[in-house]
């Protein structure tokens, strides 16, 4: 097994190394003319001594983008840490922008500590690479309330890459955890609905979530003032988890490091949209340049 390994880590540095070649073309050809020092000029002007110490290394980068969006965007698709090929368009506005790098990487590495540190749901156990994605409906964090039939039930909602969790709120701590698996085949009954008193369909604020595992569909509600836009969140986060695992199924991904690879594809992609998420609400941008 580790001699595969080893050879399929050969075959990937060299496909990378090929791969890369067409980068370092575009990102040569994309210089600025006006703003680059010859390479020869430099050398020159390093035999003569010319270029002094006090000129820093500010002044020998060059000022100008050194790389468009194309190129970052095909870059994405080798290094997924920091950009997805999906998003690599977004991540590139957002990192472009004054002091936004330091500040994106900052609030990645905040969300994925903050994640880390939140507890199991009561009552249930995680499964091997299982890992939380987001949480609410804590006392530091927005309401969650599931609804049955007439009656609502305060709780905390937690998702994986693996399931939904809701533990109902009790008077001392959270009641055992519901657990919603997302990995099955049929896991794709989820859809935006409305609640309201009584039943009546007033607050277009929830999720709905049939599944065999329940008798009754499993109704969320996620309470704000005005608009829908925790549900929608709530609703994009789910259907990721989804598609994440019909698509390990439907091309019957048996080899347990490319089934990670797909996981670690949408951990990565989530923990990125949190820091984006984090960054527009300290300093959002205008809505007609991004």
């Amino acid at each position: 097994m580790w001699s595969e390994s080893s050879e399929d880590s050969d075959d990937e540095d060299e496909q990378t190394n090929f791969l890369a070649l067409p980068v370092q073309a575009y990102v040569a050809e994309t210089k600025s003319e006006s703003g680059t020092r010859a390479e020869s000029e430099i050398e020159s002007e390093r035999s003569h001594g010319s270029l002094s110490i006090s000129e820093g290394p500010n002044n020998i980068v060059n000022e100008e983008l050194s790389i468009g969006e194309d190129a970052f965007v095909w870059f994405s698709s080798l290094k997924p840490l920091a950009a997805d090929v999906v998003n690599a368009q977004f991540t590139f506005e957002t990192l472009t922008a004054p002091t936004a790098k330091d500040r994106f990487l900052k609030e990645m590495n905040n969300s994925i500590e903050y994640l880390e540190k939140q507890e199991t749901p009561t009552g249930v156990e995680f499964s091997k690479n299982e890992f939380i994605l987001h949480v609410e409906g804590t006392s530091w964090t927005y309401r969650v309330v599931r609804h049955i039939r007439t009656t609502s039930w305060p709780g905390r909602l937690t998702l994986t890459n693996q399931a939904l969790y809701f533990e109902a709120s009790g008077v001392m701590s959270y009641e055992t955890a519901v657990k919603i698996d997302l990995s099955r085949a049929d896991a794709d009954q989820v859809k935006p609905t409305s609640t309201g008193p009584w039943g009546a369909p007033l607050f277009d604020k929830a999720i709905a979530y049939e599944t065999s595992e329940l008798s009754e569909p499993l109704v969320i509600e996620f309470p704000e003032m005005t608009s829908s836009t925790r549900r929608d969140h709530w609703l994009t986060l789910i259907k990721e988890v989804i598609l994440l695992h019909r698509f390990i199924l439907k091309f019957d991904i048996q080899n347990p490091i490319q089934a990670w690879e797909i996981h670690a594809r949408s951990i990565l992609g989530i923990f990125r949209l949190h820091a984006a998420r984090e960054l527009l609400r300290i300093s959002s941008p205008s809505p007609q340049t991004f």
